[in-house]
């Protein structure tokens, strides 16, 4: 039963992992080239260097808060 149990909590943080990856690159890789090429190189490298430290403090958040779900349930 841990072995079952083990095994799903594995395949359950790898599709949480995937769903993060996939909403923070998905099609902002795609969009990027003519973003920068819009905004100039000096502004797009600043631009693009906030919104990276925003979403890197959005998703510290999401693992601080999902840390202290766990620590109240197991309490």
């Amino acid at each position: 039963v841990d072995t079952k149990l083990n095994n799903f909590l594995l395949a359950r943080n790898f599709e949480t992992i995937i769903h993060i990856l996939k909403g923070n690159i998905g099609i902002g890789v795609l969009t990027l080239p003519r973003a920068i090429r819009n905004s100039g190189l000096i502004g797009g490298i600043i631009g693009l260097s906030v919104i990276a430290a925003i979403c890197i403090y959005g998703m510290h958040l999401l693992v601080k808060a999902a840390h202290k779900v766990t620590q109240k349930n197991s309490n």
